[in-house]
């Protein structure tokens, strides 16, 4: 047997087509335990229910909790954050690499699955997105797909069907909208699968068949969902306000994000202030999508057209990484690239030709290619249903968007399959790809090697100099994790304080403070804000000397603060004024002692506390 018939032959076969692509997918993603902080926002606040799995098999039913369990399962492993943070992204990213890869080798021809399969390998909105959490949310209805896919029987419905059920109850609401699709689909088909056998004089299935298929697979998802709900801290009739609570405060949070896009006069925080302005527009600080919408009309349409206007941008990240509008369709900024533009107009072009070409020859392209797979591009069309809902209610984002940005890359993949079929029909081109076959095809392990060799690392190519300063600031402060635990002390230090107490200090009940530096303050003293429902206090500090009225030792003790990271901007400030100048050059004259101190080229901190007794020296 020739070399070249050895490496023809391995071109085609599958375990060749997952090996290069895993390759493909690690050389992109080498270096991430590097150069990658630890993820902040809504990652942290899901490490606190991890921790609590991890601690006691709890879960918060409200909030993902298979995801939750998920991570903190793998706090067995370690129970450093930013490995387990790190490795659960990780697992995460190659799982569903491997899994779009077998389902676009059932849906497509190989060759054109492993392209697409790598096209969303090396975009860094699927492997480095904000999230982990809205990644995750994938495996499941991916897994339901590739189940229909490769065993289109009843059986296999059903089991599909109870797994986008658990998804949408266990880990995305949105997935309702999939499973309602997904049942209606099953439905026509098992009604029409009945008439057909009566047409054909066939004898029907049993109904008990009928229940084995879907009624025992529905039966084994709500006990999964039952399993949870007992280990859930938070129950019925809690439940409901639980939910309703998670949900308006999303509605308020996007709202406010697109109404500061429409109007920067609005400065505040979407994120701590969102409230207020939901008051002003709607008369309650939170309320969901259909009180919004009964409350004030107007706004709301305002809100949709506008989403709907970000809608492109939000594709072109989706499906590009890249976009060509000016306005961000999603919450952290995105980049702007001019090939963003001729990309969209290939893809449309693509996907008009194919769709043309697969209608025109709709017999052809059944019997040959999607009689057999119909069921498994059904159940890949369903996921992409909730599309409208998102978009129209937040934002197209396109963390929001990963299972629709799956269903269009198929779709590119399969009417790129028909343009290539109808030009192979010419003479002249079905020479060359005879040429290619006989020639070519043996080169392509060596040409995938050079690709993976050649291809960049996303990480120290993006982020190679950068600081971590999350990752830093958790290192400088873990050695004093028991001193921020005790019970009677609250921590005052400057941003990612949720973040912190989350991954320092899960199960701290007190939120710690955030303080932050404000050139032009109102009040001549301290401004506490308690933002409750989002877990965070914030306290403002002026940066100018002339709005310090009393020292800070005195601010802190009216708040009841007791220990106070002191970074280098606040410590830069305080020594250059008189009336703070003790605080940090002398501290225990002033009734606080140093618990740990810095000051190097590298940078300069101190961790401050205030003296039980309140005694000065």
């Amino acid at each position: 047997m020739s070399l070249r018939y050895k490496l023809t032959r391995m071109v085609g076969q599958a375990w060749f087509s997952y090996l290069t692509l895993f390759l493909l997918q690690a050389k992109v993603l080498w270096g991430i335990w590097e150069y990658k902080d630890i993820t902040s926002g809504d990652t942290s606040s899901y490490f606190r229910f991890a921790y609590n799995w991890f601690q006691n098999y709890k879960v918060d039913i409200v909030w993902s909790p298979l995801y939750t369990a998920f991570y903190g399962t793998l706090l067995h492993l370690s129970t450093d954050p930013y490995t387990v943070t790190i490795l659960h992204r990780v697992i995460i990213v190659f799982a569903i690499t491997m899994m779009v890869l077998a389902l676009m080798r059932r849906l497509l021809p190989h060759p054109l699955a492993w392209i697409v399969s790598a096209w969303w390998a090396i975009l860094p909105i699927h492997f480095d997105t904000l999230y982990e959490v809205h990644l995750f949310a994938v495996i499941m209805p991916l897994a339901a797909c590739l189940l229909v896919a490769y065993k289109p029987s009843m059986w296999a419905r059903g089991c599909a069907l109870s797994i986008i059920i658990c998804s949408f109850l266990l880990i995305r609401n949105e997935l309702v909208v999939s499973a309602a699709v997904l049942a209606v689909i099953y439905i026509l088909r098992e009604v029409r699968l009945v008439k057909t056998a009566k047409l054909e004089n066939r004898e029907l299935p049993p109904l008990r068949h009928y229940i084995y298929s879907y009624c025992l697979p529905l039966l084994l998802a709500s006990f999964v969902v039952i399993f949870f709900y007992w280990r859930s801290g938070v129950k019925y009739p809690a439940l409901k306000e639980h939910f309703a609570a998670k949900h308006t405060l999303g509605m308020c949070q996007a709202y406010a994000f697109g109404y500061q896009q429409r109007h920067p006069d609005w400065t505040k925080s979407p994120w701590l202030d969102c409230q207020e302005l939901v008051q002003h527009q709607f008369g309650l600080p939170q309320l969901s999508l259909a009180q919004m919408i009964r409350r004030n009309p107007k706004a709301m349409l305002e809100n949709m057209f506008w989403n709907m206007h970000l809608t492109p941008n939000g594709l072109q990240v989706l499906l590009f990484n890249v976009t060509s509008g000016s306005e961000n369709p999603d919450y952290p900024p995105v980049i702007k690239s001019g090939i963003a533009l001729p990309l969209s107009f290939i893809t449309v072009i693509i996907l008009v030709g194919g769709i043309i070409l697969l209608y025109r020859e709709r017999s052809f392209w059944w019997n040959y290619w999607l009689k057999s797979r119909f069921m498994g591009w059904m159940t890949l069309a369903s996921l992409a249903a909730p599309a409208p809902l998102i978009i129209l209610s937040t934002r197209p984002r396109p963390s929001y968007l990963f299972t629709t940005g799956i269903f269009l890359t198929a779709c590119v993949g399969m009417c790129s399959f028909a343009i290539f079929h109808r030009l192979s029909l010419s003479q002249y081109l079905s020479r060359v790809i005879s040429n290619f076959s006989r020639h070519l095809l043996p080169f392509v392990p060596a040409v995938l090697a050079a690709l993976i060799i050649f291809v960049p690392s996303y990480y120290p190519v993006i982020n190679r100099g950068k600081a971590r300063p999350l990752l830093e600031l958790y290192e400088e402060l873990a050695p004093y994790k028991e001193v921020i635990n005790t019970p009677d002390i609250i921590f005052a230090m400057n941003g990612f304080s949720f973040d912190i107490q989350s991954y320092l200090v899960p199960t701290k009940i007190k939120p710690i403070v955030t303080y932050q530096l404000v050139d032009q303050m109102k009040s001549l003293a301290p401004v506490l804000t308690d933002y409750s429902k989002m877990g965070v206090s914030v306290l403002q500090f002026p940066r100018n000397e002339n709005a310090w009225n009393m020292p800070i030792n005195q601010y802190l003790d009216r708040i009841g603060v007791n220990l106070i990271y002191v970074d280098s901007n606040l410590w830069t400030i305080l020594e250059n004024q008189k009336i703070n100048r003790k605080f940090v050059t002398m501290p225990e004259s002033v009734g606080w002692q140093i618990i740990a101190r810095q000051d190097t080229v590298s940078g300069k901190w101190m961790l401050l506390r205030r003296n039980e007794d309140g005694s000065v020296q």
